[in-house]
């Protein structure tokens, strides 16, 4: 069974993302935004990569210089 809190998290992360679709956001801009602890940042990547693989594409996944944004 999955875990509550991930759930949750991805729902808050999509809904964020989706409220600011014109701005891009690093993992650790949607983090500060969403007051989740740094403790969290690779389960938040993982998140991530969830939602970019949802075959809607509502999340895109940018690399600009080096670094990744959605």
């Amino acid at each position: 069974m999955e875990n509550p809190g991930r759930g949750e998290r991805m729902v808050r992360i999509f809904v964020y993302l989706m409220a600011h679709y014109n701005n891009r956001y690093s993992v650790t801009d949607i983090m500060q935004h969403l007051d989740i602890p740094a403790s969290e940042l690779r389960s938040v990547q993982r998140d991530m990569q969830a939602l970019t693989n949802l075959e809607s594409h509502y999340i895109q996944r940018i690399t600009d210089s080096g670094k990744t944004y959605y």
